[in-house]
C-alpha cells in the first residue's frame, strides 16, 4: 500500500459522503478536508472543481442556499484557482428552485431572479 498515493478522487469520494450526511458536523469536516487538500504537503491531492461541487453540494442538500451561493461567487473571482463549471452552476439553480417550491408562503421570490442571474453568467 505504500505505493498508492490519494488522488483527488479519492478525496473527493470522502467529500461525496461528507455532501450527503446528515451529521452536524459535515460541513466542518468538508470544508476541513478542501482546506488540506490545498496545503503545499498534499501534492498528489490539490482540489478540483468536483471536490467545491461536492461542497456546493453539501450546502445545497441542507438548504444552506446563501452558502451555495457565496461559495459559487468565490469560484467565480478572477483569483480563484479553481473555476466552476455548468454542474456547479446547476447545483445552485437546483438549490434556489427547491427553497423557492417548498417554502410555502415565506419564499423569496427573488429565487427565481437569483436562479436566471446565474443563468445568465454562463
Amino acid at each position: 500500500l505504500s505505493e498508492v498515493a490519494p488522488t483527488p478522487s479519492f478525496y473527493n469520494h470522502v467529500l461525496s459522503c461528507w455532501s450527503r450526511s446528515t451529521d452536524s458536523n459535515a460541513e466542518i469536516e468538508a470544508k476541513t478536508l478542501l482546506e488540506r487538500m490545498s496545503l503545499p504537503l498534499e501534492t498528489y491531492a490539490r482540489p478540483d472543481v468536483f471536490s467545491y461541487n461536492n461542497l456546493l453540494n453539501l450546502h445545497a442538500n441542507r438548504g444552506n442556499v446563501d452558502k451555495a451561493e457565496a461559495l459559487l461567487k468565490k469560484m467565480d473571482e478572477p483569483d480563484h484557482t479553481i473555476p466552476p463549471d455548468a454542474y456547479s452552476y446547476t447545483i445552485v439553480m437546483n438549490a434556489f428552485q427547491k427553497k423557492f417550491t417548498t417554502s410555502g408562503s415565506e419564499r423569496d421570490m427573488k429565487d427565481p431572479t437569483k436562479a436566471e442571474e446565474l443563468l445568465s453568467r454562463l
